[in-house]
């Protein structure tokens, strides 16, 4: 046998690398839009396609007797190849450079107890083909005004969420803690409301984050604002989860060191992806067949299917998933009453569930069928869960009498402007309607032991 040559070596080596980077660095997105799914899914079967072409032909190069790449034409194809590759990169890598200089930083971090958090005293914008806002995030990592000392205000209130509670795509000033906020205030009740919300969070992080975090804040009373999403990533939250030996949660951390590989850092820090994410959400938003739903992943399962239990169908392991997102807001409530504080629970709505014209242009992202209500079925899961134990604020019923459109952004399809106005009116209507406070800037009785005479009720 001869000798290999390090062109030989150099070529297989490559191909090892291309594999790894395909399998790796490129991942199948769960739930994109299907441009984004077509891109990357071609970018990682393509790098590995590449990667086995490159590995066969040295393997055969080596074992053949003389090397192929010797031949003039082989030579002459693979530096195009090269050429093409490298230029490539190279352009990728500047305009890399260009967005880590221009675009703007998120703010979120990786966190040791809640998986990720904001990185305190951070000012950024939050921009897309349909929005372009401010985001100022305080010392205490919120979205929120600096945190000033309860004896200025006659109570507070603590508002936990996810994005639509965080604010996708509003200002500040727009959110429906903000409005509450000047809305009791408007009303004679000098309230305090701190936005707690955290993109992606639910109940297991929100939890946490009330256990370690948000009791310091003092609050009289917690207002967690369940998304239906929320069941999913309550699944997989608890499987990075560590818990004691008595079976409690104690963090969920996003800090990674085993098995975190460099390439894994490397795409979490690149803005590249961001900016080709963004244009290519637009480029869905205009071209893609709305009535055609995309066929990524099977509906109707938990594990896959982020809005599995807000579809019109069976649910594959329903009362699990359901039962592990009711585990954590038993814990959140049962830590209120240790402590003194009302737990209220609201769950807002889906524009599928409220109008055919809601979330018109970007439902078919999740299969969403256009035109198409869904039904309460989540509503009343949850109403069933709260009755004579949490106090419940249900929302849907006044989306969808509100005459008031769109509640929606078209294809994002977080609440918008409007619809956070209306979600601060509801909450606001029945905190003073059910006692909870009074004009006089008292707390209702209520207030005084943890546990409502009844659930809420939207009239």
């Amino acid at each position: 046998m001869r000798k290999t040559t390090i062109s030989e070596l150099i070529f297989f080596l490559t191909g090892i690398f291309l594999l790894l980077l395909g399998v790796k660095f490129f991942h199948n997105p769960v739930g994109y839009n299907k441009i984004l799914f077509l891109f990357l899914t071609t970018i990682k079967y393509g790098t590995i396609a590449l990667g086995a072409l490159v590995m066969v032909f040295s393997i055969g190069s080596i074992f053949s007797a003389t090397s192929w790449l010797k031949n003039a034409k082989v030579k002459k194809y693979f530096i195009n190849i090269a050429v093409l590759l490298v230029s490539s990169l190279l352009c990728a890598l500047v305009l890399e450079v260009i967005l880590q200089v221009t675009f703007p930083e998120s703010c979120k971090q990786d966190d040791p107890i809640y998986d990720h958090s904001y990185k305190p005293n951070c000012y950024s914008r939050f921009s897309s083909f349909e929005w372009d806002t401010e985001v100022y995030i305080n010392a205490e990592g919120l979205r929120d005004d600096e945190i000033v000392p309860k004896e200025q205000f006659d109570f507070r209130i603590l508002m936990l969420g996810d994005s639509m509670t965080w604010g996708y795509g509003v200002e500040k000033e727009e959110t429906f803690s903000e409005v509450l906020q000047q809305n009791l205030r408007a009303k004679g009740i000098n309230a305090d409301v701190i936005n707690a919300g955290a993109t992606s969070y639910s109940p297991s992080l929100e939890y946490l984050l009330l256990k370690y975090k948000g009791l310091s804040y003092q609050p009289d009373i917690v207002v967690l604002n369940l998304d239906m999403s929320d069941v999913q990533d309550d699944y997989i939250r608890e499987k990075a989860a560590e818990f004691d030996q008595q079976g409690n949660i104690i963090k969920v951390s996003g800090i990674k060191e085993e098995g975190y590989t460099l390439l894994h850092k490397i795409r979490k820090k690149m803005k590249l992806n961001r900016f080709i994410v963004d244009k290519l959400n637009l480029i869905d938003s205009k071209w893609v067949k709305k009535e055609e739903a995309p066929e990524v992943l099977p509906l109707g399962d938990p594990k896959t299917d982020r809005y599995a239990i807000l579809r019109d169908m069976p649910v594959q392991d329903e009362e699990e998933h359901w039962n592990r997102t009711f585990h954590y807001l038993s814990l959140i409530n049962e830590l209120c009453k240790e402590n003194g504080i009302t737990f209220v629970l609201t769950l807002y709505p889906y524009g599928v569930q409220v109008s055919p014209d809601e979330w018109s242009e970007g439902r078919h992202m999740f299969g969403f069928k256009p035109g198409v209500v869904e039904g309460d079925a989540p509503q009343r899961k949850v109403r069933e869960y709260a009755e004579n134990n949490i106090i419940y604020v249900e929302m849907l019923d006044s989306f969808q009498e509100s005459e008031t459109f769109p509640l929606y952004f078209p294809y994002d399809g977080h609440i918008n402007r409007d619809g956070h106005a209306l979600a601060a009116t509801v909450l606001e209507k029945q905190l003073r309607e059910e006692g909870i406070v009074e004009p006089s800037g008292k707390l209702g009785e209520s207030m005084n032991t943890g546990y409502p005479s009844m659930p809420f009720k939207i009239n």
